[in-house]
């Protein structure tokens, strides 16, 4: 079972994904991946810590969105 976290980043993922029905699919992507990264750097300056499955989720997340709206 995923910890809650990830699931956040799973819904992050899916939500920012769906900002590619506006901008293209690619590019909603790639808003994914940023953002994914964006947050990890975030936690590294903040706490000094990174997971690397946290990007993943993100990610996974912006691929199930990206499935739900073509």
């Amino acid at each position: 079972m995923m910890n809650k976290d990830k699931v956040y980043h799973l819904v992050a993922g899916l939500l920012v994904s769906t900002s590619a029905l506006v901008v293209g699919l690619y590019l909603g992507m790639v808003l994914v991946i940023s953002a994914a990264i964006s947050k990890e750097v975030w936690d590294y300056y903040n706490s000094g810590t990174v997971d690397g499955n946290d990007i993943v989720a993100t990610i996974v997340g912006g691929l199930v969105g990206l499935q739900l709206i073509t």
